[in-house]
């Protein structure tokens, strides 16, 4: 009998479990973002730094929110 296989979604759900019990964000995650951007998709930090641009937030704001502060300073730095 075959071994039984997973489905793409079910392999990321589990690299993502593994990398937030780890205190990490999964690079795999990130980049499936970062490229997805025509499905829509948005990283955090992105979308914060969006909001800080519109002055629908604060810095401050997006700086505690934030999961990554150095991805965001980099959108900040991009938006200005």
């Amino acid at each position: 009998m075959p071994p039984e296989r997973s489905t793409l979604a079910e392999v990321f759900a589990a690299l993502d479990d593994a990398f937030e019990r780890l205190g990490l964000c999964s690079p795999l995650i990130v980049n499936t973002l970062q490229g997805g951007g025509n499905e829509g998709m948005l990283l955090l930090e992105r979308h914060l730094a969006e909001l800080v641009r519109t002055k629908r937030i604060t810095r401050e704001t997006a700086l505690a929110a934030a999961n990554d502060p150095g991805a965001l300073a980099y959108y900040l730095r991009r938006a200005d």
